[in-house]
């Protein structure tokens, strides 16, 4: 009997050993990935002196710097920003420790979900919703305005993501006339049918993939169909952004984008909420769903809120004001839908209810 214990213990160990090898051996692999990809992303910095360019690469931080001096001409200098590197270090180290601890100790099912921490699984969601914010965009950027620019005629593009989430898509030689307005109504277009086609996906074929593969798509679906509806609603109210730009191309008055942008959401906020409890509430499912999902529509303030201390951020205080108070009404609208859902005879998991 003895002999049995210890012999399992030595094989329970091995196994260990092995998970603990292979946690690292692909944490490393994907922080090394994750800082190669971050040094395509850069930003032209705007000199003090007309005879030197400075370009910024990295993100969410810039830590490469490279000079050029343009007179008299001279190779490009690099210098290393450390403060800047240590904090871009830390943060893919994080998310890729944690990626790696997803794919190693735990397997993709939900019925996995009830052995892990519920810290851990706040952490997952949050990395997760996080990295997913910052992947909408990119495809609102760079699959939208982009893609279509180059289409349309441009030679180079300059795509800029921030760290919080937002960014903005640049194009050589400028494109005129209805090039142009393609080029920048490619952004809402790509958006909605990305969104479209991951949502529709998830609602058609409810067993394929496992739980985290699942919740990546649910969570890019919900921030692409969010912000492009909100897009449309901010732009129709003040004439910010794109929406401006095709307003005053097309003669349209912006309340036009309004009205549609307020319709889409209205659709969105009914279809995410009846997603949600198969997608995300199953993951904690000793909480009520009632509030769960109350507290998942949250993210409409933050949203905002993180809007407010972006770089494109250019309204009047009233107005942003007006708009934080707005994006609590999901939040609240969300309390009686599980009930609702569940009258209708739409399946939600049943989890805790107080």
């Amino acid at each position: 009997m003895l002999f049995q214990f210890y012999s399992r213990q030595f094989a329970a160990n091995v196994v260990l050993l092995k998970n603990i090898n292979s946690f690292w051996a692909l944490a490393l692999i994907l922080f090394a990935v994750f800082l190669s990809l971050s040094t395509l992303f850069y930003r032209v910095q705007t000199p003090s002196v007309i005879s030197i360019r400075t370009i910024l690469f990295g993100w969410p931080f810039q830590w490469l710097e490279q000079t050029t001096v343009l007179i008299p001409a001279s190779g490009p200098v690099y210098s290393v920003r450390i403060l800047q590197l240590a904090a871009d270090i830390a943060i893919y180290l994080s998310i890729s420790a944690a990626v790696s601890y997803l794919s190693t100790f735990r397997d993709s099912t939900a019925g996995s979900l009830s052995g892990q921490l519920p810290g851990i699984r706040i952490v997952s969601l949050v990395i997760i919703a996080y990295l997913t914010r910052v992947l909408s965009c990119a495809v609102h950027e760079v699959i939208g305005h982009g893609l279509w620019a180059l289409a349309l005629g441009a030679q180079r593009i300059s795509v800029n993501i921030t760290f919080l989430g937002f960014g903005w898509c640049s194009w050589e030689p400028p494109l005129g006339g209805t090039e142009g307005l393609l080029a920048v109504a490619g952004g809402l277009i790509s958006s909605f049918t990305v969104g479209t086609v991951i949502l529709a996906f998830l609602y058609y074929f409810p067993r394929i993939g496992g739980f985290y593969s699942r919740l990546i798509l649910f969570l890019l679906g919900f921030w692409i169909a969010v912000t492009q509806s909100s897009y449309l609603i901010v732009g129709g109210l003040t004439g910010f952004g794109d929406i401006g730009f095709i307003s005053n191309s097309l003669g349209i008055d912006y309340l036009y984008f309004a009205a549609v942008g307020v319709a889409i959401f209205v659709l969105v906020f009914f279809v995410i909420s009846a997603m949600f409890f198969h997608e995300l509430g199953i993951m904690f499912p000793a909480t009520d769903q009632r509030k769960l999902l109350s507290a998942f529509w949250f993210t409409v303030p933050l949203l905002v809120l993180t809007f407010g201390f972006s770089e494109e951020f250019s309204l009047p205080a009233l107005e942003f004001l007006l708009l934080i108070a707005l994006s609590f009404i999901p939040s609240i609208a969300a309390l009686p839908m599980y009930s609702f859902f569940r009258k209708l005879g739409v399946p939600v998991r049943a989890g805790k209810k107080s």
